[in-house]
């Protein structure tokens, strides 16, 4: 595992196979174990980069979003230098990383965007799960998020979101006697960290940024996607100049797990592979 330094935080990537490099970009609060479907299929024809945005996330030093994407301005300027130009997939919170870093791609170092059920400028207002918008909204004061936490209702919550953005998260229910597990703390601790992000973005300008891009750009969204709506995704798609939009049945948020054939399809697609190359 080879690592890249920025600034204060140092992000760690592998790197798989040989071909054309091919960034993949987990959701927040994931992993680049998010990817494992996806990546031993990926990487016979591609080189796949796989980064561990954990420590820019979620690290001890808080970071805006814009903050983020300035520090990933350094590793595309790195991973530039040392395998050339290459395409951006991202899922999720990953994505929104990748359409940002690409409104900043003065160098052109992005050849095109793969963008899997990506959040949306203005993520808060753009969301369909209730669940969600209830727990971010609690963790602006950490105190009532806390005393939300000893209701029925959180409970539910908490298991609504996990299973929608967690691969590790159990698919029936944990007893509610049991919601203050490792993995529960844990969650708490993306939930604030997330609701902090949101809360200190300007995101308005976002949009205009969006509409800067030049690349080519792949929407895949899933049909079972219980946070981002069809319609948010059209949206989105709007805004860019060179877009497509790409429907996955049965596809959920975390669509490189539900539907893994779907997505290395879709990628080798747009990469103009085929399964033979």
């Amino acid at each position: 595992m080879s690592k890249i330094r920025l600034r204060e935080s140092p992000i760690t990537f592998q790197v798989i196979g040989d071909g054309p490099p091919v960034v993949l970009l987990h959701g927040f609060g994931g992993s680049h174990t998010h990817w494992d479907k996806i990546v031993p299929e990926l990487s016979k024809s591609v080189k796949v980069i796989l980064p561990n945005l954990g420590p820019l996330t979620l690290g001890s030093m808080k970071l805006t979003f814009s903050e983020q994407v300035e520090m990933m301005g350094d590793f595309k300027r790195a991973i530039f230098h040392e395998f050339g130009k290459f395409v951006l997939v991202g899922i999720s919170y990953g994505a929104a990383i990748a359409w940002a870093m690409s409104s900043h791609d003065d160098e052109s170092h992005i050849q095109k965007l793969f963008l899997i059920n990506p959040m949306p400028p203005n993520p808060i207002g753009n969301m369909q799960s209730w669940s969600l918008k209830r727990l971010l909204f609690m963790a602006k004061w950490t105190p009532l998020l806390a005393l939300y936490l000893l209701t029925p209702l959180a409970h539910w919550d908490f298991h609504q979101v996990a299973s929608d953005i967690r691969v590790d998260w159990p698919t029936r229910a944990p007893r509610f006697s049991k919601i203050f597990t490792r993995r529960q703390k844990m969650l708490f601790h993306l939930i604030h960290r997330f609701s902090w992000i949101l809360k200190n973005e300007n995101w308005k300008p976002w949009w205009k940024e969006v509409g800067k891009i030049k690349v080519p750009v792949c929407i895949v969204h899933g049909s079972h996607d219980r946070i981002f709506s069809d319609h948010t995704m059209r949206k989105l798609r709007s805004n860019f100049m060179d877009s497509e939009l790409r429907t996955i049945d049965r596809g959920t948020h975390l669509a490189i797990q539900s539907s893994a054939r779907e997505i290395i399809a879709l990628i080798r697609e747009f990469l103009n592979m085929s399964k033979a190359s």
